[in-house]
C-alpha cells in the first residue's frame, strides 16, 4: 500500500510562514519493481546563526517515507528536538503530526535564537560598564 504523504508538505508551509530556513529533499526511490515508486521526503533544519560554519549543527531532521515510524498513517518521524525522556529510549520519535513537529521546531529554534540574544545583551552590558569606567 502506497500512502500519499501530506504532513511533510504541511510542515513546509508552516516553516515558510514563520521564515524558518530549511532544506527539503525528495528521497523517493524505486525498489525491485522499477514501475513502483516509493515516495520519501526529508526536511533538515540547522541551528540558527551558523552561516559561516562549515559543518553546522542540525537542530532536527524530519522524514516521511517507506519504513519511517508513522508513514502508513501519514505521520512524521524526527531525529532531534526530543524531550529528555524520549532521548533516554531512542534517537528518533515517530507518529507525529506536522503541527506537533512544528511546535518542537519553533520552541527549540527560538531557544537557540534566545541564547544568542542573551549573549548579545550581556555583551552590551559589559561594553556599557567598561565605557562608564573609562569616562570616570
Amino acid at each position: 500500500m502506497i500512502v500519499t504523504y501530506k504532513e511533510i508538505f504541511k510542515l513546509k508551509v508552516m516553516l515558510d510562514k514563520e521564515n524558518i530556513p530549511y532544506e527539503f529533499y525528495d528521497r523517493s526511490f524505486y525498489n525491485v519493481d522499477p514501475k513502483i515508486e516509493y515516495p520519501s521526503f526529508q526536511i533538515i533544519i540547522y541551528e540558527p546563526n551558523q552561516e559561516e560554519v562549515e559543518y553546522p549543527e542540525r537542530l532536527i531532521s524530519v522524514v516521511q517515507g517507506k519504513s519511517t515510524y508513522g508513514a502508513e498513517q501519514d505521520l512524521l518521524e524526527i531525529m532531534g528536538c526530543l524531550t529528555n525522556s524520549e532521548e533516554k529510549y531512542d534517537s528518533v520519535v515517530g507518529y507525529l503530526s506536522a503541527r506537533e513537529v512544528f511546535k518542537r521546531i519553533k520552541k527549540n529554534y527560538n531557544k537557540c535564537l534566545g541564547s544568542d540574544k542573551e549573549w548579545l545583551k550581556n555583551l552590551n552590558i559589559i561594553i556599557i560598564s567598561l565605557l562608564w569606567i573609562l569616562v570616570e
